[in-house]
């Protein structure tokens, strides 16, 4: 009989632990439903950054984005953004212009590519050229153009 008792105690603790967890998962999706202030992209990795000279390599950075304030931060590395470094260059995603690079050479392979095209430079993205590269490019590209229609 205790054994019984027991049993049917800890499952209606655990059904009330369900249920005060559904309680607060619905909370939390209809404040964030009411919520239209910003998105909630988060989005940082490694990415290759086109170096500003034709005859200079690209240099693989940290890209970090903070969607809050429609900017796209960029550091040596992802220790340096953890430390709260300053960032090498920051991007203003709200005033920028982010579209898939415009293929040059009929026929040559290329790395997939996004520029974000600010009022004063373009800056070029390039991703591995394998399908998962190609689906960072698609993330990204999505993340930023989502984070800049929130800033319109």
């Amino acid at each position: 009989e205790e054994e019984v008792a027991l049993a049917a105690r800890q499952a209606a603790e655990a059904q009330a632990a369900a249920e005060a967890a559904a309680r607060q998962q619905h909370a939390a999706v209809a404040r964030a439903a009411k919520s239209h202030a910003r998105p909630a992209t988060h989005l940082e990795g490694y990415i290759m950054k086109a170096a500003p000279h034709i005859y200079s390599s690209p240099q693989l950075r940290w890209f970090s984005l903070d969607a809050a304030e429609g900017i796209l931060k960029y550091y040596k590395d992802d220790k340096a953004a953890k430390a709260g470094e300053k960032p090498l260059g920051s991007i203003e995603i709200r005033t920028s212009t982010i579209m898939d690079h415009k293929v040059g050479h009929a026929g040559k392979a290329h790395h997939p590519k996004l520029d974000i095209v600010t009022p004063k430079k373009t800056y070029t993205l390039v991703f591995s050229d394998t399908q998962a590269g190609k689906n960072d490019r698609y993330t990204w590209r999505t993340g930023l153009q989502e984070v800049k229609a929130a800033h319109e």
